[in-house]
């Protein structure tokens, strides 16, 4: 017989965040996964759980909350009945942009990681106490490092078209993996998580736009809607007894 208090702490270990969790994470763990671990008490393997986490902040996080109130109308002038059914589901929108789609080595600059490499053995100068950036040796491969970098800049943008530039840039492959959690999404099978801080909420994906300007081709412009089944934050504290402990001593 399957232990479902074990299934429910090892849910708990997955859906805790540590304390470094960034600012935006989404996990999608897949119905099929799911559905083993409770059938046969097998662990959950983290590599098959998608995880997409937004690094930069989104510009605009909102949250839109209903009531489910229903008025009927009585026979007497200006009377109602009113019945209040609750809540209607929390909705999290969530807008951003991409960040500079860029491929990191025209950004950057190819030679980068290299004249950081020189400059980190290049030691402060005992005799005149210069600094690395005043060395000549570090000026000279700078200089080279420059010019280098600008031809390799007009060559990749005068040989390469868009698409593939984009597929140089990291930024754009995180952002398709968000896109394809998005796709791969089934809000009848899959758990889908989203982490604001230390809250994090149950829900589904209701809608996923983003627009490309031809003023701004590499920085995208998207916004996501979440809607809010539950709140794990809640029910992972009644599960972990050391907050229960933690309520105890802050109410005596």
């Amino acid at each position: 017989m399957v232990n479902s208090v074990a299934i429910a702490k090892k849910f708990v270990d997955f859906l805790t965040p540590d304390a470094q969790a960034e600012k935006l994470v989404f996990r999608r763990y897949p119905g099929e996964i799911l559905h083993r671990a409770a059938a046969y008490g097998t662990p959950i393997d983290e590599k098959k759980i998608d995880k997409i986490v937004l690094k930069i902040n989104p510009r605009n996080i909102g949250f839109t909350k209903n009531k489910v109130i229903q008025k009927v109308q009585t026979s007497a002038p200006d009377r109602f009945i009113v019945f209040d059914w609750g809540h209607e589901l929390t909705i999290v929108t969530i807008e951003g942009v991409t960040g500079n789609l860029l491929p990191d080595s025209l950004t950057k600059g190819v030679l980068d990681p290299v004249a950081d490499a020189v400059m980190e053995s290049i030691a402060w100068s005992p005799d005149t106490q210069t600094s690395l950036r005043e060395n000549e040796s570090w000026k000279s491969l700078q200089n080279v490092s420059s010019q280098i970098n600008s031809i390799y800049n007009d060559i990749a943008l005068g040989t390469m078209t868009y698409t593939e530039l984009l597929e140089l840039s990291p930024k754009y492959k995180t952002f398709k993996r968000l896109e394809k959690i998005y796709d791969d999404a089934d809000a009848d099978d899959d758990i889908i998580t989203l982490e604001l801080g230390n809250t994090i909420y149950r829900g589904f994906f209701e809608q996923f736009n983003f627009s490309i300007s031809a003023d701004s081709p590499w920085c995208w412009v998207y916004n996501l809607t979440f809607v809010v089944l539950s709140n794990l934050t809640e029910k992972i504290k009644k599960l972990d007894p050391t907050f229960k402990n933690k309520d105890s001593a802050d109410n005596s």
